[in-house]
């Protein structure tokens, strides 16, 4: 009998299952790398940041208490870099924020 490209039958009628393949990795797998840090923040994360919440968050920027947001489009953002530079110089009203980052430039 010639021979078909149909898989071989086993006695119940279906076909075998394939042996799974050897192991080739020993170990756990890869961590993956942590996702890197973004550059910018929407309030909820701006505020998370500075331990305060939304609400206050907002309350804080409509007061001129937080350094400048980024506007993006519709959006607004604040970058993480300037959040941890304002905090450290103890949250300065908006004015002398400003005045502060002009003078170290």
């Amino acid at each position: 009998m010639p021979p078909t490209d149909r898989p071989p039958i086993t006695a119940n009628g279906a076909a075998p299952v394939p042996a799974d393949p050897p192991a080739t990795a020993t170990g756990p797998p890869p961590v993956p790398a942590p996702a890197p840090e973004p550059l910018l923040v929407p309030a909820p994360e701006a505020a998370r940041l500075c331990g305060v919440s939304e609400a206050t968050w907002w309350r804080l920027v409509a007061a001129g208490k937080t350094p400048s947001p980024v506007r993006l489009g519709h959006s607004t953002r604040w970058r993480v870099a300037e959040l941890k530079r304002w905090v450290q110089a103890g949250c300065p009203d908006r004015k002398a924020w400003q005045a502060l980052e002009a003078s170290r430039r």
